[in-house]
């Protein structure tokens, strides 16, 4: 996962064709903490591209979590060719984000 900052963010959503993945967090929020790393987990057993999965601060951002319409964190949003397929708030377990990401492959 590589984080981003604002200016990155609108690069990559700009330019990245196929799924891209976004993971907005806190720094001091331990639910984003468990969900990255279910999320990293689900990312590593499907073989997912790792650089097409991207996390961003939403405290150095917040204009990002209008846009996107976040209304809580962690978030995931998928993206595939620069549109929002699925936003994710609820990390129920690494076999759901698994078989939730892995059409995005």
């Amino acid at each position: 996962m590589i984080e981003v900052n604002e200016s990155e963010l609108e690069n990559i959503m700009k330019t990245k064709d196929g799924p891209v993945l976004i993971f907005f967090h806190t720094p001091f929020c331990q639910t984003c903490k468990i969900a990255r790393r279910m999320t990293e987990i689900a990312l590593e057993s499907l073989n997912f591209r790792s650089d097409a999965f991207f996390a961003a601060n939403l405290n150095i951002m917040p204009a990002k979590a209008e846009s996107f319409e976040i209304q809580s964190v962690p978030c995931l949003v998928l993206l595939k060719d620069k549109t929002i397929q699925e936003k994710v708030f609820a990390f129920r377990s690494v076999d759901y984000l698994y078989r939730l990401l892995a059409p995005y492959k």
